[in-house]
């Protein structure tokens, strides 16, 4: 079992943030400054009422959205993410709203007007019965005229890249002073556009900021299954969703074809 993967029940959890890729993500993951936040508040604000966040990790979302008193919970299956999130909903006095659960047989003692799986965590789940039971799972969840919204990432730049893989390159990095240290991550992937499987090989590194000398590394690779957008839209009807609107890289514009990001929101 390849680091970065975790065995629950018998079966393979798609993914599990831990170690460094966890306690370095609000300053290093790519993720951590996506601009998708208005998108969610205005879906939010037009079907008022309480927000289920699936996959809301340190609480990218979760948190100022909280800050701003909408009644929002959170799921993720890592424990070391929800103790970041955990300590952040302390620190504001935010009381309690988050649990560990997966994302594909959840159960939770209450219904939601809208329920969101950003940052593209349906697409960790590779097999279409599991991306199903997701979506089937969060249908369960919704009360009456509520909604979903689940966003779908399309590697359009490597897919006409030409290759197949690329190596490491330093995607970002910072220095914490606090500590002496200099904090890297590195990306390479491979990409197989016949499965539509894309291999994201992340790596963090911390550095003493003096010497330079490397700390720590951990190494993680994450697989994503990208659909084109009718495939993405057929997934959600078929988990029981009638009516789905679909829009591109979070604007409310006509989308665009060749959109890197698919948003569909399934009505109940």
């Amino acid at each position: 079992m390849k680091e970065g993967e975790r065995e629950v029940e018998g079966e393979l959890n798609p993914y599990l943030y831990s170690g460094l890729e966890a306690s370095l993500y609000d300053v290093l993951d790519e993720l951590s400054e996506f601009d998708d936040a208005h998108f969610f508040r205005w879906f939010i604000e037009n079907y008022p009422g309480p927000v289920l966040d699936v996959g809301c990790g340190t609480g990218r979302l979760l948190i100022p959205y909280a800050k701003e008193g909408i009644d929002i919970e959170g799921i993720d299956t890592s424990n070391e993410m929800l103790d970041i999130c955990r300590d952040k909903l302390k620190a504001d006095d935010l009381g309690n709203r988050i649990s560990c659960a997966d994302m594909r047989d959840f159960d939770l003692d209450r219904k939601y007007q809208v329920i969101m799986i950003p940052g593209f965590s349906i697409q960790l789940l590779r097999e279409e019965s599991e991306a199903i039971a997701c979506l089937e799972n969060c249908r369960k969840h919704l009360m009456p005229g509520g909604i979903l919204i689940v966003c779908s990432y399309i590697p359009w730049d490597m897919v006409y890249d030409g290759r197949s893989e690329a190596p490491y390159e330093l995607r970002k990095s910072c220095e914490d002073l606090e500590q002496g240290q200099l904090l890297e991550a590195s990306q390479g992937w491979v990409l197989d556009r016949e499965k539509e499987l894309l291999v994201l090989k992340n790596r963090f590194e911390v550095f003493d900021i003096t010497s330079k000398e490397l700390l720590h590394r951990q190494d993680a690779e994450m697989v994503l299954r990208w659909r084109l957008p009718y495939d993405f839209v057929s997934l959600v009807r078929r988990a029981g969703f009638d009516e789905v609107s679909t829009y591109g890289d979070f604007t409310f514009d006509e989308m665009d074809p060749e959109a890197e990001s698919v948003i569909c929101v399934g009505h109940v």
